[in-house]
């Protein structure tokens, strides 16, 4: 089981009933004394049908934690001339953490205060 948390690097995709989400996972470690910090991108993958009602918020910039089956593999980066390690994963389960700043997302706290301003 892989568990980690992260934000969305780009809206969810959808291709032929499968979701794609692509999640930044940031480190930081100390290099001669200096703090570097590392993002490690990770593929995760859901059947549409799993992410039916989430689709709509899965937003670039979400904050999510994420629990599924992890896949490894390496792949060879023309750009880099090396071998690069690739982790993906089949979705278990995703919570959403926060919202992007720029969501049109409406919140529970948004829709009560429209109720108390509804006259009858």
């Amino acid at each position: 089981e892989l568990t980690f948390t992260g934000h969305l690097g780009v809206d969810v995709a959808i291709i032929n009933n499968t979701c794609r989400l692509r999640v930044a996972v940031n480190s930081m470690r100390v290099v001669e004394g200096e703090r570097v910090e590392e993002t490690q991108w990770i593929t995760v993958f859901a059947s549409n049908e799993r992410l039916k009602g989430l689709v709509p918020f899965l937003k670039k910039g979400t904050q999510v934690f994420v629990s599924g089956r992890p896949y490894f593999g390496v792949y060879s980066s023309p750009v880099e001339k090396r071998f690069v390690p690739d982790v993906s994963c089949w979705l278990n389960m995703i919570e959403i953490l926060t919202w992007p700043k720029s969501t049109d997302v409406t919140t529970n706290s948004q829709l009560a205060q429209e109720d108390n301003n509804e006259t009858f």
